[in-house]
Formats: C-alpha cells, sequence, structure tokens
C-alpha cells in the first residue's frame, strides 16, 4: 500500500514538474482572473463577477476598460478611411492543406487562433481589407464582427515573454494576433507602457498587461481575388521584416515569428508553418 501511494506521489510529482517546465506564453490564468475581480463583491458575500479574460472566451464583450490616460490629452493622428473589401482569412498549411477560415472568437487572452470548417459558420471572422493609398503597399484590415467594438482592426502585438520587439531570424520574439486600434503606416511598437499607444489591444483588455502592437502590417499578394495575407512587421529601429506565420499548439493561437524552429525549442511548443489568405465574400 505504502508502494502504491508512493508511486501515485511520485507520478502526480513529475507531471506537475513536466507541467512546471513548459515556459509560458502567456500570463497565469489564476492571476489574470484575480487581478480583474471587482473586490467590492467578494466582500458583500455576492458572486463575483466574471473577468474580461473569462468573458472574451465565453463570447462576452469586455467590461468597460479602466482609464489609465488622460481623457483630454490631444488625439493620436489618423488616416483617413480607405474603401475595403470584405470578405474571410483562410488559414492553409504551407504545403496547402486547408485548416479551416479564422474565427471571429478570442481566446481568455483576447488573442486569435480558433477555426471554423466554413464561411458559412456564425463564428466566422469577418473582415474588409483596406485598399493602399499611402504607396507602402501594406494595408489595415478591418473586424466586421470582432467582440470589442471599440478595436476595430486585427494587428500583432508583442508577446508577453517574447524575447526582444525585434523580429528577426535567428530570434524567437514573436508577436500575436488580437483586435487592435489603428497605427499609423511603418509605425514602431514602442514601449510596454500604459500610454494609449501601447494599451489598445484586446490582450491587454483581457489581462491588463500592455504591449506593443502594430495594425498597418498586411501586405496582400496576388490578383483582385484571393490574394495571400503576409505580415510586415516594423521593429524598434523602424527596420520591417516578414516574420513566419504559425499555429501553435496545444495553446491554438496564431503567432509571427523570425524563426518557427527557434521559438519551437524556447517555448517547447509544436508549431504549423501557416498562411493566411483573403478571401473575399
Amino acid at each position: 500500500m505504502h508502494f502504491a501511494i508512493f508511486s501515485i506521489i511520485t507520478t502526480l510529482y513529475t507531471a506537475a514538474a513536466a507541467q512546471a517546465s513548459i515556459p509560458p506564453l502567456n500570463p497565469d490564468d489564476t492571476s489574470v482572473v484575480r487581478n480583474l475581480w471587482t473586490p467590492v463583491w467578494a466582500k458583500i458575500g455576492r458572486s463575483v463577477p466574471e473577468s474580461n479574460a473569462k468573458r472574451l472566451a465565453a463570447g462576452l464583450p469586455p467590461l468597460p476598460p479602466k482609464k489609465r490616460w488622460d481623457p483630454n490629452a490631444p488625439a493620436l493622428p489618423r488616416r483617413s478611411s480607405s474603401p475595403c473589401t470584405s470578405g474571410y482569412i483562410l488559414v492553409e498549411t504551407e504545403s496547402g492543406s486547408q485548416l479551416g477560415y479564422a474565427s471571429h472568437q478570442l481566446n481568455q487572452f483576447g488573442e486569435y487562433g480558433a477555426l471554423v470548417d466554413s464561411i458559412t459558420d456564425p463564428n466566422v471572422l469577418n473582415v474588409c481589407k483596406a485598399s493602399t493609398s499611402d504607396g507602402s503597399g501594406l494595408s489595415d484590415i478591418r473586424v466586421l464582427n470582432g467582440q470589442i467594438t471599440t478595436l476595430p482592426f486585427i494587428g500583432a502585438f508583442v508577446g508577453e515573454y517574447s524575447t526582444s520587439q525585434t523580429l528577426s531570424s535567428d530570434s524567437a520574439a514573436h508577436v500575436f494576433f488580437a483586435q487592435t486600434s489603428q497605427t499609423l503606416p511603418s509605425a514602431t511598437p514602442g514601449p510596454p507602457t500604459d500610454t494609449p499607444a501601447t494599451s489598445q489591444t484586446s490582450f491587454g483588455i483581457a489581462t491588463d498587461v500592455r504591449e506593443g502592437y502594430e495594425s498597418n502590417i498586411w501586405n496582400p499578394i496576388g490578383g483582385t481575388d484571393t490574394q495571400q495575407l503576409t505580415l510586415s512587421w516594423t521593429n524598434p529601429d523602424s527596420s520591417s521584416f516578414t516574420p513566419s506565420l504559425i499555429l501553435v499548439s496545444p495553446d491554438g493561437m496564431f503567432a509571427a515569428t523570425g524563426s518557427p524552429s527557434l521559438f519551437a525549442s524556447t517555448y517547447k511548443r509544436t508549431v504549423t508553418s501557416i498562411q493566411f489568405y483573403f478571401v473575399p465574400a
């Protein structure tokens, strides 16, 4: 009996140690929930309301954001709107196997990565690709059925545990995808501070963690019909870099990195190299 109990304890310890050895990609879920709970509910003995993390996972809109900047501060410059074409984002492997279409549902951290089988699925992500007018060749992609109406674009933000804001072919540095506000062409991600330019992401709303982000990153390749969507990330030194797109398992998140193999070995994840395609509605 003692041997059996010892074996069970050893097995549990080994499993826990193995889990602990996997480097994180996102904040610890329990700490996220704890930080976002409203303390007054616990004080009066009523049910604790859901955090933004859990609300997003359940397909609900987030709670009103906290004001972390001066609401009377001058607004950042914004480009005028351009005509756009509505459609969907098809996800394929590098070999051309279809994985599905991007879903509009964000995970508990406010990140994209879920897939649906067809454009008839009610959870399919409906987007609008803006035509380029600034000569850069890059586009913004507007979300038409996003979970957070105040963040109308699909952008990329620096992962909390990324080794750097600079993406390169010899680094595991990476970005994830989320709903964001709009950034100007060639804008750098900026420092992870609480200023408006670095707090306007669904990840920030879900976790209360601020990371630099960019929205004007999409480079459509091809004709006027289905177009491949590659990514152009502006590094802090203003150089541009085209990273590889990957699907991260078992987390189920889209990411972009300069070295999928280094990312996989650094964070001990399984990665699938993927490609995005814009499919007109």
